[in-house]
């Protein structure tokens, strides 16, 4: 009875497939469960061997080489063969070779599952081009791939740069260079990412200083530099970028250079700089007081420097002739004994009226010249409604040179360390400008205002 299943069996698993003998083997299977394990054992090595041995790679021809070594070559019809003649072998034999062939083909499937990583690896190598070379000359570089984000490796000599690629230079300059022409010199300790989005060059730069040579770049596709304190847009032009935990400087040598921040967009022409800090204000250097007011600025308040007399809203500071002798007046401070010995001060006030209600997107614009020892400027409002004094400081940009500032009002600090800060319909009765360290000299300001600024057409990172 037994020899008749097991030919049965082998007829079916040599090709029969016959309605009569399917019903014969559901019959056999039913009925004696050591003959239906040992058919399962035996199909599962079918199968497995049917699937492994039709691969035309390496796996497939290790597949039909344990094939020959299990005594069945083609798909493991020879173990038909073997139950035809009625070799069987034993049940703990076939249990073996069932999980070689498990094993095998776990292999198979984790060299099939491997090399797709490595065709998706190179499909993304092949995607993401090369968008530039580093020639580190002498510098000591660190490289982590855009595939690997976190890995870092250190590289000497010529290398491609691709897509999200991250660089730090630890020890002398590395050159960025790309097929146009341009050229990013970093200098050591800065560390930058490059990307090449739609066409157009991309940096992040994460701390450092980098100097620029760029060649002319389709005005929709502008090279774009961005730092956490703003966004550099450059079309053709040399400049120097710097970046602390603090601020970011940008200063122009050639051509111009937008440059765009939370408050909003201002244009660094030739000779030119800017600094943007986290609070949303940045500082740029012009070449004389009075400059014309950005496009699409609206002047919302003017504090008024009349000619051959304060203004009565100053009741600090007194009109002078510009010192640089680019003509027209200018504001110089007082020294201010009330606040504090030797304190020099600009103060404009009406405690009547007030000076503005402040609005949620106000900001004070204002050009200001401070001279040698002044290394920082702080500027103070007070705020009738709330009865409370808020300021803000930014770093004066050198020793007599022409800056116009721009500080956002929702980004002063509270004297009273509150968190609430001055609120959109609160009146402003009071603003001082002072310096520090107390100076010998006083400062001097024009163009101060209150202004609102559209919001730049793409958002700062």
């Amino acid at each position: 009875m037994t020899a008749s299943r097991d030919d049965r069996l082998g007829a079916w698993l040599a090709g029969d497939r016959g309605q009569g003998l399917k019903r014969d083997i559901a019959r056999d299977l039913a009925e004696d469960a050591d003959f239906a394990a040992r058919a399962g054992e035996l199909l599962v090595i079918e199968r497995l061997l049917g699937r492994a041995t039709q691969a035309d790679d390496d796996e497939g021809a290790f597949a039909r080489e344990v094939g020959r070594q299990l005594d069945a070559p083609d798909s493991g019809r020879r173990f038909a063969q073997a139950v035809h003649r009625r070799i069987f072998l034993p049940r703990s034999m076939l249990r073996a070779a069932a999980l070689v062939m498990i094993g095998l083909l776990a292999a198979t499937m984790w060299t099939w599952h491997q090399r797709g990583n490595a065709d998706a690896d190179a499909d993304a190598d092949a995607d993401e081009s090369t968008i530039a070379i580093l020639r580190p000359g002498t510098a000591r570089c660190e490289l982590s791939s855009g595939t690997s984000p976190g890995d870092w490796i250190v590289v000497a000599g010529v290398r491609t740069l691709h897509r999200r690629d991250n660089l730090r230079v630890t020890d002398s300059p590395a050159d960025i260079s790309y097929a146009d022409g341009t050229v990013l010199t970093l200098l050591p300790g800065t560390e930058v990412g490059v990307d090449d989005l739609s066409g157009a060059k991309n940096v992040r730069i994460a701390s450092g200083s980098l100097s620029a040579e760029v060649a002319k770049q389709p005005s929709d596709r502008p090279l774009v530099l961005t730092t956490p304190h703003a966004r550099v847009e450059v079309v053709g032009t040399r400049f120097t970028l710097a970046v602390t935990a603090r601020d970011s400087t940008l200063a122009v040598s050639d051509g111009a250079v937008r440059l765009i921040t939370g408050i909003g967009t201002t244009l660094v022409a030739r000779g030119g700089s800017a600094r943007a800090d986290s609070e949303g204000a940045f500082v740029m250097r012009t070449e004389a007081a009075g400059g014309p007011v950005e496009a699409g600025t609206e002047v919302v308040r003017r504090f008024d420097i009349a000619a051959g007399a304060t203004p009565s809203q100053w009741s600090q500071g007194r009109v002078v002739a510009k010192p640089d002798g680019s003509g027209g007046n200018c504001l110089a401070s007082d020294v201010d004994e009330a606040i504090s010995p030797g304190m020099m001060a600009a103060c404009a006030v009406d405690w009547r009226s007030g000076l503005f209600r402040h609005a949620a997107d106000d900001q004070l614009q204002f050009d200001m010249r401070t001279p040698p020892g002044a290394e920082r400027l702080i500027v103070w409002f007070y705020d009738s409604t709330s009865d409370r004094g808020f300021y803000a400081i930014i770093p004066t940009p050198g020793a007599s040179t022409w800056s116009r500032a721009t500080l956002r009002l929702s980004a002063f600090a509270a004297d009273d360390r509150r968190p609430e800060g001055i609120r959109p319909g609160d009146l402003l009765s009071f603003l001082r400008f002072s310096v520090e360290p107390k100076p010998s000299e006083p400062f001097h300001l024009d163009q101060v205002r209150i202004v609102r600024i559209p919001p730049p057409n793409s958002a700062p990172p």
